[in-house]
């Protein structure tokens, strides 16, 4: 699968607040290629509520096992990120990632 702008030299931007701009769940082996475009991630407003950015979780200096498995424990959809990516092999061409 193949998402890029449909002319050359086009220009696409995807948005979002506070959900994955794009997910990927192509299935393992399946390629998911992305060529020039442009992703922000806006995010939630910090002074809203700043309880909301604390997550009651643990993590050891060092990654091991333990981190780990706590990490992963929690729902991917509650991270907050450009793109999730479930299942397959991400290509990135020419993209612009930004964060604000």
């Amino acid at each position: 699968m193949v998402l890029e702008p449909k002319e050359k030299g086009g220009e696409v931007t995807l948005q979002q607040r506070e959900n994955p701009c794009i997910v990927v769940d192509v299935g393992a082996d399946n390629v998911c290629t992305i060529n020039n475009i442009r992703m922000l991630l806006k995010g939630p407003n910090k002074d809203a509520n700043p309880k909301s950015f604390h997550v009651d979780m643990e993590f050891e200096k060092q990654a091991n096992e333990k981190c780990m498995k706590e990490f992963f424990a929690h729902k991917p959809e509650d991270l907050y990120c450009i793109i999730l990516l479930r299942s397959g092999i991400l290509k990135m061409n020419g993209c612009t990632l930004s964060l604000e």
